[in-house]
């Protein structure tokens, strides 16, 4: 519906450099990717001259909540992008590139570490590790294999309600659980993460604007149906199916289905 899938308000940190949708996986080559930033981060990082190569704020806090190490090997934030975003001190001007340069403070048992983060090198960035894990699970769900991508989201759903971490996989999970439940036969599942999950994004808008619990149906119908369907499937079944889905997550939602209908057609605002 225009744009990037937004998570309800209670994931919602930032756009991501990738769709969370099953089917649309990230176009990075994963164990390169690896590789290059399994031994990087205590040299990359250290100066503002020799910064982190990342693309874009969202993909910067992934990085420091999943990649960032102490002396001990260790990340403090667990995945938390928001701890990491509290991290950012702020810029320090321009560096070695020419770009802007922002500067990180991780808390570390040894102290304080500094770490110099390049947001605007998109041609040198390369995917986190949770970017790593995020492809492999949503590869396993596109080829059947539902079960380890539930099970790592129900394992980030507990620590959001235990700990309040929001993690890249779990806004992955926001919109593509309900599609992996779905497919895996659990309807029910489905429904009941999506009772929990649209009750924090808003029904109503500002004149102009999508309501954010529309847009968050909307994303969930779409990846459910390309797990649903073949990719040549006919415009009609894929109606069919998507009247089939409205008509089962609507009612989840607390949406009125002929008010999602008017808005999905350009009744919007």
């Amino acid at each position: 519906k225009g744009g990037e899938a937004t998570a309800p308000a209670q994931a919602a940190t930032g756009p991501s450099r990738g769709s969370s949708d099953a089917a649309a996986l990230p176009a990075f080559d994963v164990s390169a990717g690896a590789a290059d930033l399994a031994g990087g981060s205590d040299v990359l990082g250290s100066s503002k001259d020799l910064p982190v190569p990342t693309c874009g704020a969202s993909h910067s806090y992934e990085w420091i909540a999943s990649d960032a190490r102490c002396a001990d090997g260790r990340n403090p934030f667990q995945g938390d992008l928001r701890a990491a975003m509290a991290s950012r001190a702020g810029n320090v001007g321009p560096g070695a590139s020419g770009h802007i340069i922002d500067l990180y403070e991780i808390p570390c048992p040894e102290g304080a570490k500094r770490i110099y983060v390049d947001m605007y090198d998109c041609e040198n960035a390369a995917p986190t590790r949770a970017e790593v894990e995020i492809q492999r699970l949503m590869a396993g769900v596109v080829d059947g294999d539902h079960e380890p991508f539930i099970r790592r989201c129900r394992e980030e759903e507990s620590a959001r309600a235990s700990t309040g971490r929001v993690s890249a996989l779990l806004k992955a999970c926001v919109s593509a659980m309900p599609a992996a439940l779905d497919a895996a036969g659990d309807r029910d599942g489905a429904k009941a993460w999506l009772r929990e999950w649209c009750a924090g994004a808003e029904v109503t808008a500002e004149p102009g604007e999508d309501p954010k619990r529309f847009v968050y149906l909307d994303n969930v119908i779409e990846s459910s149906l390309s797990l649903a369907l073949d990719v040549d499937a006919s415009a009609q079944a894929i109606e069919a199916k998507r009247a089939e889905l409205l008509g089962a997550y609507a009612p989840a939602c607390d949406v009125d289905r002929a008010a999602f209908e008017k808005w999905r057609a350009g009744g919007k605002g």
